[in-house]
């Protein structure tokens, strides 16, 4: 395949790709030529444009949106998982309290729904969700640490978590159930910014106008 050279600023880079069945496309950075493989759907390069052409052609791309780009692929997999256990979840907590099951449900699938269509806004919410559920494992720890012996509540529920009667072995589960929910928003807000917002869309699509 041979390609066409344009002349750009210094932040733009230039790559050609080419269809690689139905999932994949191979892209060459210029100048330097690296290769790279994203997803056909990758919402940097999936515009109703290039997808009618029968020929591969070159796209005009900004070095941060590729980079952006390649972070979606990697993290869409795992992102897609968490949004799938969440709604699991949250389907469990409206059989127990049907206004904040709903709630979360819909704010879970809105983070599921945003995996497949690659709308920020959709996925907005949902960050602001799991700084809620970090917040919540925090207030767990200190009222482990603080209140949970002096009120004799051994071996009850206390929310999302369930004491021991074991003052270490308590604060470590919490503990270390903070870590993974700390880990999973880090996940989602990685995720949300790389998503393409109405601005890098409009970039694109005067970049691929022309």
């Amino acid at each position: 395949m041979s390609n066409k050279k344009y002349q750009t600023k210094v932040i733009k880079q230039k790559i050609s790709i080419t269809y690689m069945g139905n999932k994949m496309r191979n892209v060459t950075v210029h100048p330097t030529n690296q290769q790279y493989e994203l997803c056909e759907n990758n919402p940097y390069i999936n515009d109703e444009e290039t997808e009618s052409l029968l020929e591969p052609r070159q796209l005009i791309i900004p070095q941060d949106l590729l980079e952006r780009a390649m972070i979606l692929d990697k993290m869409n997999c795992t992102v897609r998982v968490i949004c799938v256990c969440d709604v699991f979840m949250s389907s469990y907590y409206l059989l127990i309290n049907y206004i904040l099951g709903g709630v979360t449900l819909v704010i879970s699938i809105n983070g599921l729904l945003s995996t497949i269509n690659y709308k920020k806004n959709l996925m907005c919410c949902y960050v602001y969700y799991q700084y809620f559920q970090v917040f919540s494992r925090v207030a767990n720890i200190y009222y482990v640490i603080n209140y949970s012996y002096t009120d004799n509540n051994a071996n009850v529920s206390q929310g999302e978590i369930i004491l021991l009667d074991d003052r270490p072995l308590d604060i470590t589960i919490v503990s270390v159930l903070l870590l993974f929910q700390m880990i999973i928003a880090y996940f989602i807000k990685k995720y949300y910014d790389a998503l393409p917002g109405s601005e890098d869309r409009e970039r694109l699509r005067l970049m691929t106008s022309f």
